[in-house]
């Protein structure tokens, strides 16, 4: 159940919202299908491996490149 993980992130995004130096990059919506369901490509027992760290230097790049 990520109910906790879904949580946190619109915390997050609300927070940046009210921050304007904090900017929130969604992550978690790349990695779950559209159920909530972890997508078993990119994480095992909700740790990233292999290609999960792919798609994550993919999504990061445009925003450590400003």
């Amino acid at each position: 159940d990520n109910t906790r993980v879904v949580k946190f992130n619109r915390w997050l995004s609300r927070y940046a919202l009210m921050h304007s130096q904090v900017e929130y990059i969604d992550l978690y919506s790349q990695l779950v299908d559209a159920h909530g369901a972890i997508l078993q490509d990119y994480m095992v027992d909700n740790y990233l491996y292999g290609k999960g760290y792919q798609l994550l230097s993919t999504l990061l790049e445009p925003y450590l490149s400003r």
